[in-house]
């Protein structure tokens, strides 16, 4: 049997010398060795344009980068993912469906605009939290927000400061789908009309609205009546679509942060003596997935034949330089709850083994061509991919080592729409896509309700894995919760519709003037407030 190794690493070298490669190092202490300055403007390089800033609307990163700075939400992640304080100074569960939220007293509605001209803006309360989530679930709104509190009942204010919300059944996920949901304010909604509020928003965040040129800068200046003092007098977010232009723009010192820096230029920066660069771990969860209502890869042992044919630590080696990646072994990535380290014992590389199983199922090479067949027909598969660089490299590995197994493989590397559209059709054996890791994820990707293009796109059904999952989800108490989540990846590792691929690392690039930044658009937070040494 002819091995695949060989042909991976000549693929992948030639690859590489084409694309370019680069090495990445641990993760750099934050600044902050020195008494913080107030004073300054911060530059951000942001590679999308702000589409909106009404917080109901919006689902794009580049207007999240506003909208995060001029607007609280109850709750906030930390660097590490755990829930922290934000407008809610506390809360409690008292029951699975219940959630009572206890608001800190001295949040205010930005002033000096058209709707709060002079003095003080209005304190923030518990009808602006109810008015901000039944604004997100009104049909009217057509809010892109409202999956994440579609689980809610009803918003009722308890007292001015406090507010209660009722679930229609327990959600794990509630607190987490918080920390997006935005709280506005309705007079001045109404006030300015949706519309104009949504290019001149004003909020109660550690920001303010001060100016917007569109695909050119957005301009935010301090709040000085936010209840964490910002050090940074004003932020300018300037959007650059270009990567080489963003990079470029970050060396020569046009802009000071620069998120979702390319792999490939990770050394490039680093060699900056001006630059750093920060690695974070992030939830994003490559795959393969399978066609899993199509012959062939419906049958769970076929399925299991090419994961078999697969050294996918070979191939994560190979796609990405030391630091980059990490090899994944189920959906769930590291340092979120429900990752088990052990899935490792159902994933080995054994070609060997993979054609005694095809040979079961009746694949034989029949013909003596080097290719597997059955009654007469040629094994062959279909792979489509995107067209972004390390998908792109593992799709050629993938069908290497299904060629080197004797399988055929048609392989298409699609522009996204294209792409999406495909999957939608069943027009595939194998996709090899990414979501979001974490549990959450695994209920999008894996129960039978969400099977279609944009959630469970290898139509996997089992009602083992669905009954816990819903039992996961209905579990408050992350404790109680976490056990079921692993007994549901494994019937789902089992089961194979996914090869689980790699978990991506996320590189920020910063100015080593910037201090106290650990990677987030979120420049003033419970845990940071970054400010400039120069």
């Amino acid at each position: 049997m002819r091995r695949a190794t060989r042909l991976i690493l000549i693929i992948l070298a030639t690859m590489l010398l084409l694309i370019g490669c680069g090495s990445g190092n641990q993760q750099p202490q934050p600044g902050g060795s020195t008494e913080p300055k107030e004073g300054g403007t911060l530059v951000l390089g942001d590679s999308w344009s702000v589409v909106t800033m009404d917080p109901a609307m919006y689902n794009d990163d580049g207007s999240w980068h506003v909208i995060n700075n001029v607007f609280d939400a109850l709750v906030a992640h930390n660097s590490k993912r755990e829930i922290i304080p934000r407008l809610a100074e506390s809360w409690e569960n008292p029951d699975n469906n219940t959630w009572i939220f206890h608001l800190r007293k001295d949040a205010r509605w930005q002033d000096g605009n058209e709707v709060f001209p002079e003095g003080e803006g209005p304190e923030v309360t518990a009808e602006d939290v109810k008015y901000s989530i039944e604004r997100i679930l009104d049909p009217a709104t057509k809010s892109a927000r409202v999956t994440l509190v579609n689980s809610v009942d009803k918003v009722e204010v308890i007292y001015k400061y406090t507010v209660k919300i009722t679930t229609k059944e327990p959600d794990a996920f509630l607190l987490d789908n918080l920390a997006s949901v935005y709280i506005v304010n309705k007079q001045i909604i109404e006030t300015l009309g949706p519309e104009k509020f949504a290019r001149n928003p004003i909020g109660s965040g550690p920001f303010k609205f001060e100016e917007m040129k569109p695909d050119d800068y957005v301009s935010l200046v301090r709040n000085e009546d936010y209840y964490i003092k910002p050090n940074l007098e004003r932020i300018i977010i300037k959007p650059i679509p270009d990567p080489n232009a963003l990079l470029i723009a970050l060396e020569s010192g046009d802009v000071d942060v620069v998120a979702q820096v390319p792999q490939k230029d990770v050394e490039r920066i680093e060699a900056d003596p001006n630059l750093e660069v920060m690695r974070q771990a992030t939830a994003a969860y490559r795959y393969m997935a399978f066609h899993c209502e199509n012959e062939p890869t419906k049958d769970p042992k076929f399925r299991e034949a090419i994961a078999l044919a697969i050294d996918m630590d070979a191939a994560v080696n190979a796609i990405f330089p030391p630091g980059m990646a990490e090899r994944a072994y189920g959906p769930v990535c590291p340092n979120i709850l429900g990752y088990d380290p052990s899935l490792s014992r159902y994933w080995e590389y054994n070609p060997e083994k993979a054609l005694d199983i095809l040979a079961e199922l009746g694949y034989q090479d029949t013909d003596g061509d080097g290719y597997l067949d059955k009654d007469g027909k040629p094994l062959t598969l279909r792979i489509i991919a995107p067209q972004d660089t390390n998908r792109t490299k593992l799709s050629v590995i993938v069908a290497t080592s299904l060629d080197e197994l004797g399988i055929k493989t048609e392989v298409q590397n699609l522009e996204w729409g294209t792409l999406l559209s495909e999957v939608e059709k069943g027009n595939f054996d194998i996709h090899i896509l990414g979501g979001y890791s974490g549990p959450n994820g695994m209920l999008f990707m894996f129960h039978s309700r969400n099977r279609g293009p944009n959630g469970n796109s290898s139509l996997y059904s089992n009602p083992e894995v669905d009954d816990l999952l819903d039992r996961a989800i209905a579990l408050v108490n992350p404790a109680e919760r976490e056990p079921v989540w692993k007994q549901a990846q494994e019937l789902i590792v089992q089961d194979k519709p996914h090869i689980p691929a790699y978990h991506e690392y996320f590189f920020f690039a910063y100015n080593k003037k910037v201090q106290d930044y650990y990677g987030s658009f979120q420049f003033v937070t419970l845990e940071n407030n970054v400010w400039l040494s120069e």
